[in-house]
This record gives C-alpha cells, sequence and structure tokens, in this order.
C-alpha cells in the first residue's frame, strides 16, 4: 500500500495518449449510452474529478478553488462549443455547479462568477473533432493531487521522544509488530471515551465543544486495525471498563446509550460512553447508503457533541440523548481503495472529522524490540474546573488567538469552512494528549504536538485521496480506450460493407461491358460518396481473381490499365 501510496503521490500533470489501430482517417463515433462523443466524455470525467480532488483534499486550507473551478469551466465550455461532442452549455453548466467545492467563503455566488468569467474568456471557441488515423489518439488529463507531505523521520523520532508515554506506546506497538501510530490514534480515543462526559473544550467560538473523536485506521484488507485495538488496550491499562460495539443505523446510536423501562427513559449506564468500532468502512457505508438512512449526519452531530435522536410521534420510539450529556468515539478500519464512501461524504464534512492514522509501519525493524510493561492511565481530577454547563477544559492562548483569527477570517469571506474543521480536530487531538497525561489544561507543547499528529492525518488522508485519483484516472484511460477500440470495429465493419458493395457495383457494369473498360470509365459507375472505396473494390476483385487486368492498355487519359471479368465470373 505505502509503494502504492507514494507513486500516486509523486503523479504530475501529464497527457496519457491510448492508442488503437485503424487503416482509414474517420471521425471517432459517439457513445450510445448517453450521446457523448468519446474523447468528450473522458475530457469531461477528468474535468469533473479535479473539482471532486478540490471537494476532497486533505484536512486544511483547499487548494486553489479559485483557479481550479475556473479552469475546469474553461475546458467544459470548450467542449460544449463543439458541434461534434454531443455536449450543451445546460450541461456543463449543471456538471459544474454540481460538482464544484462550496463553502461559508465559497458558496454558489462565487461558482456563478467563475462561469460567467469563463464565458467571457472562451466566448465561442471550441475544439477540433478528434480523428482516428492509423491510431485514434484519445488524451486523458490526470490532474495533480493535492497532498500533505509525510513527516521526516527527525520529526517523527522527536515527536515519539517528547513524553514518556508517546515512547512507551511507540516501543511497545513495535514490540507487537502493529502500527504505532495506530496505536497512538486508538488511545486517544480510549483515553476520550473513559474521560467523564463533563468535560469538554471551552466556548472559544460559539458554545463549548465537545471531546468525541473519530480516529480512521488506514491500510489492506488484514493490516492490523484488530491487533492494534487489542494493543493499545493493553499497552495503557484505563483502570476501568469501557463500553463498546460496532454502529448500527442512526437511530441505533441513541439506544447505545438509553432505553426504556416501563415507559420510562432509562440511561444504560452511569458513564454514558461508548467507543464504536467498526471493522471496515464499507459496513458503515452501506448503512449510509440505504434509502432515508440518518447515520451519517447522527455522526457528524456526535462529533459535536449534538443532540442525538429522532423526535417520533410515537413516544415509545423516542429517545433523545441531549447534547453533550454523552461521550462518543468511533475507530473505523478503512480500506484505501474503498474509501470513496466515506470522502464522498466530503460536503457533509464527515472525513473531515476523522484523524487518519496508518495502519503499516514502514520502519518496523527485522527485529521486534523487547516489549515493556504496560502504564496505568491516572485518569483526571475534576476538582477547580468544574463548572455551571460541565468541566471545561483550558486552552492555551496559542491555540486560542489562532481559533479566533481564523474564524474571523471565515465570518469576513476569506478563508475556507475546512479551516475550522481542520483546528478543531486538531484541538481535539491536543486535549486528548492533555487528559493522557491527566491534565485538563492543554498546554503549548499539547498543541504542538497535536500539529505533528494532524500533518501525519493530513498525509495519510491525501494519500488515500491521490490513490484513488489514480484509479480514477485509469478508469477513464481504460473506458476511452474501450470505446475508440470499439469506434474503431465498428468503422472498419461499415468501411467493409461499403467495399462489398462497390465490388458488386463494379462486377454488374464489367458484366454489361462485355469487354475491357479502362479505369476512369469504371470508377464513374460509383456514386461520388462510394467512389472513396474504388481502389480497395479493385483490389479485392483482383485478389479474388474475379477480374483481370491489361496494365499494357494506357493512353487518351487513361494511366493505369483496363479491366474485364474473368471468363468464369
Amino acid at each position: 500500500m505505502v509503494d502504492s501510496f507514494m507513486s500516486a503521490i509523486k503523479a504530475t500533470q501529464k497527457l496519457t495518449v491510448v492508442e488503437t489501430t485503424s487503416s482509414n482517417v474517420t471521425p471517432i463515433r459517439r457513445s450510445h449510452h448517453d450521446g457523448l462523443h468519446p474523447y468528450a466524455r473522458t475530457v469531461v470525467d477528468a474535468e469533473l474529478a479535479r473539482l471532486d480532488q478540490c471537494r476532497l483534499a486533505p484536512l486544511g486550507p483547499p487548494p486553489h478553488w479559485d483557479e481550479t473551478t475556473f479552469s475546469v469551466a474553461c475546458n467544459l465550455l470548450e467542449i460544449a462549443n463543439s458541434p461534434w461532442s454531443g455536449y450543451s452549455h445546460t450541461q456543463a453548466r449543471a456538471d459544474l455547479e454540481q460538482r464544484a467545492p462550496r463553502d461559508a467563503g465559497f458558496d454558489d455566488r462565487r461558482i456563478e462568477q467563475k462561469w460567467e468569467s469563463a464565458e467571457n474568456k472562451v466566448g465561442g471557441a471550441g475544439r477540433p473533432e478528434p480523428t482516428l488515423r492509423d491510431a485514434p489518439t484519445v488524451t486523458v488529463l490526470e490532474q495533480p493531487q493535492a497532498t500533505t507531505p509525510d513527516l521526516e523521520q527527525a520529526d517523527e523520532d522527536a515527536f515519539w521522544d517528547a513524553r514518556p508515554l508517546l515512547r512507551h506506546l511507540h516501543d511497545f506497538a513495535r514490540a507487537r509488530l502493529v502500527s504505532p501510530w495506530a496505536v497512538l490514534g486508538i488511545t486517544l480515543a480510549r483515553i476520550v471515551t473513559a474521560t467523564p462526559h463533563q468535560v469538554c473544550l471551552p466556548p472559544t467560538i460559539g458554545g463549548k465543544a465537545s471531546l468525541n473523536q473519530f480516529v480512521g485506521i488506514v491500510g489492506p484488507s488484514g493490516s492490523g486495525k484488530g491487533a492494534a485495538e487489542a494493543v493499545a488496550a493493553e499497552a495503557l491499562l484505563l483502570g476501568k471498563s469501557i463500553v463498546s460495539h460496532n454502529v448500527g443505523s442512526g437511530e441505533g446510536i441513541a439506544h447505545g446509550y438509553m432505553h426504556r423501562a416501563k415507559g420510562e427513559l432509562k440511561w444504560n449506564d452511569d458513564d454514558h460512553a461508548v467507543l464504536f468500532s467498526v471493522p471496515e468502512i464499507d459496513s458503515l457505508a452501506a448503512q449510509g447508503d440505504r434509502r432515508g438512512a440518518t447515520l451519517m449526519p447522527q455522526l457528524r452531530s456526535a462529533w459535536t457533541g449534538e443532540g442525538l435522536g429522532f423526535g417520533y410521534a410515537d413516544p415509545t420510539k423516542r429517545i433523545l440523548i441531549p447534547a453533550h450529556e454523552y461521550r462518543l468515539c468511533l475507530v473505523a478500519g478503512i480500506q484505501p481503495a474503498r474509501a470513496a464512501c466515506l470522502l464522498d461524504d466530503a460536503d457533509g464534512g464527515t472525513p473531515q472529522r476523522f484523524l487518519w492514522m496508518p495502519a503499516t509501519d514502514p520502519g518496523a525493524p527485522d527485529v521486534a524490540p523487547p516489549e515493556p510493561q504496560p502504564m496505568t492511565w491516572g485518569g483526571v481530577d475534576l476538582g477547580r474546573f468544574v463548572t455551571f454547563g460541565g468541566v471545561r477544559m483550558k486552552v492555551c492562548d496559542v491555540a486560542v488567538d489562532l481559533i479566533k483569527t481564523t474564524h474571523l477570517a471565515r465570518v469576513r469571506g476569506q478563508g475556507h469552512g475546512l479551516d475550522g474543521h481542520a483546528l478543531l480536530a486538531r484541538l481535539k487531538v491536543a486535549a486528548a494528549l492533555a487528559l493522557a497525561d491527566s491534565r485538563l489544561e492543554v498546554t503549548e507543547e499539547d498543541w504542538d504536538l497535536s500539529e505533528v499528529i494532524a500533518r501525519k492525518s493530513a498525509a495519510v488522508r491525501g494519500q488515500v485521496v491521490a490513490l484513488l485519483a489514480q484509479r480514477k484516472a485509469e478508469e477513464n484511460t481504460a473506458r476511452a480506450e474501450a470505446e475508440a477500440s470499439r469506434a474503431v470495429r465498428i468503422d472498419e465493419r461499415k468501411a467493409d460493407e461499403a467495399v462489398k458493395r462497390a465490388c458488386s457495383v463494379l462486377v454488374r457494369r464489367l458484366r454489361r461491358e462485355g469487354d475491357w473498360l479502362a479505369s476512369s470509365s469504371l470508377r464513374k459507375a460509383l456514386a461520388g460518396r462510394e467512389r472513396e472505396h474504388f481502389q480497395a473494390a479493385l483490389d479485392r476483385l483482383l485478389d479474388a481473381g474475379q477480374i483481370e487486368l491489361d496494365p499494357s492498355a494506357t493512353g487518351h487519359g487513361n494511366s493505369t490499365g483496363k479491366y474485364r471479368l474473368r471468363g468464369d465470373s
């Protein structure tokens, strides 16, 4: 997986040429299933994929939304302006509006402005119709992927050495042959789950924020998500048991916390805490894809600590979990090739809420180091931090200032919505690091360490996005090649039928003549549109022995000789 990730990351914008064979120069036929010319279909798919990559960019500011949206609009307009494409202006605009990225600072009006600017630039300009000459050329653009560079080895080493617990988790994971990053992510989720649900982040922007944490363990099937969970549970003993089970439907999440007994709602336990574990993200997607499914919205609400449940008219079915009165953490296995189901919910903000940790460990030594003794978490003393509305952690000024500055930029229409998700996700990690040290104060060191984890998460997520984009480009190329090959077969069959018709006309003409006939006179027997097949028909009749040629019978403008039917034809 790592090799395929890195090869995808290193991909730069280039032209991939797909070739098939043909003996004539002829236009590529349009696709029967959607009416689009194969070349147009390929270009449109590639351009829309560029918009998808903006939407699915790694955590942090999305790269060049303005430039990309304008560029895509220009290219779609050029295809729409080309009469041969089968692609209309209405389709082009609808595709742009549907696939363009959006957030508070990049709304429908901005997209409309990009479209109008593209119309002014492109005007009525189109593209020439591609043809098949010996080999049809279908050009597919593979777009560069916006990825965050992975951590340098020196940065990783410094991170693991920053605290005794981090070094302990790293060494314990290496001793058990699992990914240290996976063990770290799961350990943080377990610590947050074990922290009283009353503990929260202060209202830096708006209301108070939940500590609820989502962790994705990224790797191919069998790469060790289950093993990492087992190692995390043994490496750091929490001193208490935590409830853990799989995710059902959106409606079912609330049942993990409360139930009805004799008509009254009661909490399932005093902790109000569940660590949901999903072996494969596909199972989560299967729930999210059901008609009327509510799982993804409920998970997004849970991440921010909002109220859960649904206000059914039937009170016996109604289970409503009050906001910030529960703890919900989630650990999910994510196979890179199947991560599209999660990334496709980027507009809803679901993937931005996950901490993406690698299940693989490229630096694992050949010989596992000795296993350290388990450590025990000391928990947290709520003490003086208890206030009206919960136990609010203290956050260092550096983090608060950055969060406020970034939010102010968004309020003024600058920046991007993903910035808010990224900083809140990072603050949750910083808070989990503080809790791991049994503190209720997020220090500057916590904030700095959380940046390293956020960079690792962004890099892993970017690698997944790049891998999926590379596969999409390969699918587009294969589809273009198949369309072009099909077009060649159709054209060759039609050309063969045209040559056969020309042969029949020439044989009838020679039979009527009953003698030698000059090439120029014989050619006139064919209708104008059939004369391009004249020489091919002559060659086929000569090869079949149906006619014979007298090359010496030239003169009077006849330079190729005369033809007649053979006696037995």
